[in-house]
């Protein structure tokens, strides 16, 4: 999740506002939920070290890797929610440079807990989507000249959120293609699909895009990227970053490759066992 209000002009609505804070918020209680307990050895001195006795305690551990993924998506929210004259703006900050800690996860938890009831009850102010932009985006999706890709993206942009969905159905459309156009099996999926039938090399490629060399071996580099950029992560991982705009766009240039794929030529057949 990384909200994105300011670079591109995006602004979200109340309810994607709630819909990141729930998110954060069941992140942050997963956490929570894998907590362990570690047994540490504190030193003793003095006649309790000379009798070798030793000073047993239980230590919480929380997952630190995840706890600063977690804290920087906890900060970057905030930070838009709660403005610099906000009481509590100064206590989030020093948030933000805590250690991976029980006590402060819990802390940071029951924030955003009382932030979602806030913006639940239109406590909290926060800049509504534009009229204006949502229209565009609009325009730009029914410009898109692939009906599949307008069928299964069409409801869920239509949505409050969870735009993540549209980019995995779009690159799931974009994978369907290419394997169809090359007739390579169903076995054949993401990067590996890509590799045997969009090779950068004409000798090697199943489906041709251009006759123009470069052209051809740059196309294949995008599809290669698509479904290392965009395509793994929404098909293996629950992600907010995308808002609709984001999604939209993600959408229109794959309707672009769509065509770039209907048009290519079939100059090498697959093997049978393929």
């Amino acid at each position: 999740m990384q909200p994105s209000n300011g670079s591109t002009g995006h602004r979200r609505s109340r309810q994607e506002y709630i819909q990141l804070v729930d998110n954060l918020i069941g992140e942050g209680q997963a956490i929570q939920r894998g907590i362990q307990t570690r047994v540490v050895d504190d030193d003793v001195y003095g006649d309790a070290a000379d009798l070798g006795l030793s000073m047993l305690r239980e230590e919480k551990v929380v997952d630190r890797s995840r706890f600063v993924v977690w804290q920087s998506n906890w900060a970057t929210l905030l930070a838009e929610l709660f403005p610099q004259a906000h009481p509590q703006r100064a206590r989030v900050d020093s948030l933000c440079n805590c250690s991976a800690d029980p006590s402060i996860l819990e802390e940071m938890v029951a924030l955003l807990v009382a932030m979602r009831q806030s913006l639940e009850n239109g406590l909290v102010s926060v800049p509504e989507a534009s009229p204006k932009s949502l229209t565009f985006s609009a325009e730009v999706f029914e410009s898109l000249a692939d009906a599949e890709l307008k069928e299964r993206c069409s409801d869920i942009l239509k949505g409050p959120a969870k735009f993540d969905r549209a980019v995995n159905q779009a690159t799931l459309v974009l994978e369907d293609r290419i394997r169809n156009r090359s007739g390579l099996g169903k076995t054949w999926i993401g990067t590996g699909l890509v590799n045997k039938a969009l090779n950068g090399d004409p000798e090697k490629t199943i489906l041709m895009i251009s006759d123009d060399k470069d052209e051809h071996e740059g196309l294949c580099h995008i599809c290669r990227g698509i479904m290392q950029a965009f395509r793994n992560p929404t098909h293996h991982y629950v992600t907010s970053k995308y808002t609709r705009e984001e999604a939209i766009a993600v959408c229109a240039f794959i309707d672009t490759l769509l065509t770039a794929i209907g048009g290519a030529r079939v100059v090498k057949l697959p093997e049978c066992h393929e």
